[in-house]
């Protein structure tokens, strides 16, 4: 069954975008627009921090350079809460293109960074690959729940037979 058919059983997918720049948040928006797919854009860190906290995230498209809280220390701070600790992040940059600041950037917690401009090809690539994990993984904790409450009435079964027994 592919994932539009099964669109009821997934969870909602959520991307966050931060970034400083209003026109950015319009092009990333628009790039990635789809039916299936929430997309939340906030400008500051703090905001991005607020946001995280509101629902499960399959993808955080993060600039690097924003005033006050910068996209490295978003990304560590996210990466300190349990429930975002494997959260895809992709770092986006006009201005950090040496090789020290990409490895900030992956030591900060990012699995991939971008150049700004961004090719919307690309970018769609890769956080449609980020939303499939996202659904993949819901889905293998969704059968984990359903074997772990059919092991727990297994066990209550074995137990209730195991009790009827002894009495009869």
């Amino acid at each position: 069954m592919s994932r539009i058919e099964n669109l009821n059983l997934d969870p909602p997918v959520r991307i966050l975008i931060v970034d400083d720049t209003p026109a950015n948040l319009l092009a990333y928006r628009e790039t990635l627009r789809r039916p299936e797919w929430t997309i939340v854009t906030v400008e500051t860190g703090g905001d991005a921090l607020q946001e995280a906290l509101k629902g499960d995230l399959a993808v955080i498209l993060l600039d690097v350079r924003m005033p006050g809280m910068d996209g490295l220390e978003t990304a560590r701070l996210l990466r300190s809460r349990e429930r975002l600790k494997f959260t895809p992040i992709i770092f986006m940059s006009a201005y950090d293109r040496m090789p020290n600041d990409v490895a900030h950037g992956y030591l900060a917690g990012g699995i991939d960074y971008l150049f700004s401009p961004v090719d919307g090809d690309l970018l769609r690539f890769k956080v449609g690959a980020c939303v499939e994990l996202y659904l993949h993984n819901a889905s293998l904790r969704r059968d984990n729940e359903r074997l772990r409450a059919a092991n727990e009435l297994l066990q209550r079964n074995l137990l209730a037979l195991h009790q009827s027994r002894q009495i009869g």
